[in-house]
């Protein structure tokens, strides 16, 4: 209910508006101020209340102290995040530590064998019986040459041994 400052004249009595010097008297009652001072509670009196973290339905204890915490710190602490006790070590009752990289024997549940995927594409493996043309084989070219695959650089290679040949054989 609101508070008002101004109080009522009693039911009946004129009500002065303005300048009482001047004589400017409203006949208005005291009844119909009073009816509207009544609206004016009931609009107020079906505001709803604003919710708080308290007061919203549903939302448990540990949601209440999230939405009621002043920083990253404190809501970390209202869901227990951080506050384990979990020792860091190598024992069966302790954690690894996050760092942690096992050597391969550490590893368990491994098979002993890997098994490639066989295929033709550059991350699978070629069958055992896979053979490969040597103009498919890439190579670093064997200066002055340019060939960059196996059988383009023995091409270079023989026509140079050819061109040797021929300059120490007698004509």
């Amino acid at each position: 209910m609101a508070t008002w400052e101004t109080p009522l004249p009693k039911n009946g009595e004129p009500i002065v508006v303005g300048d009482p010097d001047h004589d400017v008297i409203h006949t208005q009652t005291v009844d119909c101020i009073e009816e509207l001072r009544d609206m004016v509670d009931a609009v107020e009196a079906s505001v709803p209340t604003v919710p708080t973290a308290d007061t919203l339905s549903g939302a448990t204890t540990v949601g209440r102290a999230v939405m009621k915490a002043s920083d990253a710190t404190a809501a970390r602490s209202a869901i227990g995040a951080g506050t384990s006790n979990l020792a860091i070590g190598t024992t069966s009752t302790t954690a690894k530590a996050g760092d942690y990289v096992p050597t391969y024997s550490e590893v368990t549940g491994k098979p002993s064998t890997f098994a490639p995927t066989i295929g033709t594409t550059s991350t699978t493996a070629a069958a055992g019986n896979h053979t490969h043309t040597a103009s498919t084989v890439s190579a670093t070219a064997v200066g002055p040459g340019t060939a960059t695959n196996v059988q383009a650089i023995l091409v270079e290679l023989e026509a140079r041994i050819a061109a040797l040949e021929a300059a120490i054989e007698p004509a």
